[in-house]
């Protein structure tokens, strides 16, 4: 039976392109939700609600595994950002 890699290789260019292709899913599959809100299609509106959990869970994983800067206070002078 295989094993799962658990070691991955990814660059910050890679990361930006994968969740740039799951933010164009989502955008797709949240258009065609709208368009299938007036119809009969009961099924499929599951299916595209499942997938768009899928993907937003997802996207708040990889923003919650962001690091974001802040720099360090220098002196007694603290940071005012703007």
């Amino acid at each position: 039976m295989p094993k799962y890699n658990r070691t991955f290789t990814l660059t910050l260019h890679d990361v930006e392109q994968i969740e740039t292709a799951l933010h164009t899913r989502k955008r797709v599959l949240s258009e065609r939700r709208l368009a299938l809100l007036n119809s009969e299609a009961v099924d499929e509106t599951a299916n595209i609600d499942g997938e768009l959990v899928e993907i937003t869970d997802l996207l708040g994983r990889v923003h919650n595994q962001k690091i974001f800067y802040r720099p360090e206070m220098t002196g007694d002078v603290p940071y005012v950002s703007g």
